[in-house]
């Protein structure tokens, strides 16, 4: 983890409430309450594994703050989980950023450079406009022109519409959201700890891995 990066995540978790207890340790969480109901259900990329999608947005200083969470979180990595980000689409920059990660994830470079980015724009503040995210990607090693033709590309503009489309039958209007088997969403909400998410959405992923047992 490079210095800024460090200093992110330090800041960012000093600055979260202790964390609660774990969410096996809690009363169960309520619909309606503690994460929504989509109706009707959305379809998942694999329907054997059980899907987690972060939506959130780059200039996001919550979704930033969140990420070193994200980072730590051991669910994503559990053999029947398919955890995926999303990026939101509200227009301005969140539009340009948004496209930046659907080409970077086409080029295979989301990953990696996923927290550098977060990086650029809060601690760095060196991201203003589409040459500046470019510029960046080029830093990363990322050739700028061969990035630059894949963002305009009709199968990039493709993926970004189709996302578009796709956020409002989530009923996305803030980040960060989690979508648990495209039948959950999980809200962040003021005064409530990052934690908290990240255990509500722990128990849906136990509920929807028993439902699943249950039929076998």
């Amino acid at each position: 983890m490079s210095a800024l990066l460090f200093r992110l995540a330090t800041v960012c978790l000093f600055a979260l409430p202790l964390a609660a207890a774990r969410a096996s340790e809690h009363p169960a969480f309520v619909s309606g309450r503690d994460y929504q109901l989509i109706e009707p259900p959305q379809p998942v990329s694999d329907p054997n594994r059980i899907e987690v999608l972060e939506v959130f947005g780059y200039s996001c200083g919550a979704c930033a703050s969140f990420q070193p969470l994200v980072d730590a979180w051991p669910t994503p990595r559990a053999d029947d989980v398919d955890f995926r980000y999303l990026p939101a689409f509200f227009g301005g920059i969140w539009d340009d950023l948004g496209q930046a990660f659907l080409t970077a994830e086409s080029m295979g470079v989301a990953r990696r450079t996923h927290n550098a980015l977060f990086a650029a724009i809060h601690v760095e503040r060196s991201i203003r406009n589409a040459d500046d995210i470019v510029a960046f990607y080029a830093a990363q090693g990322v050739d700028a022109d061969t990035f630059a033709s894949t963002r305009d590309s009709f199968g990039l503009k493709s993926t970004a519409a189709r996302v578009r489309q796709q956020l409002p039958r989530y009923g996305i209007t803030v980040t960060p959201t989690l979508i648990v088997a495209g039948k959950y969403r999980i809200e962040a909400a003021r005064g409530v700890p990052f934690e908290r998410l990240l255990q509500v959405a722990d128990f849906l992923v136990s509920q929807e891995r028993a439902a699943r047992a249950a039929t076998r």
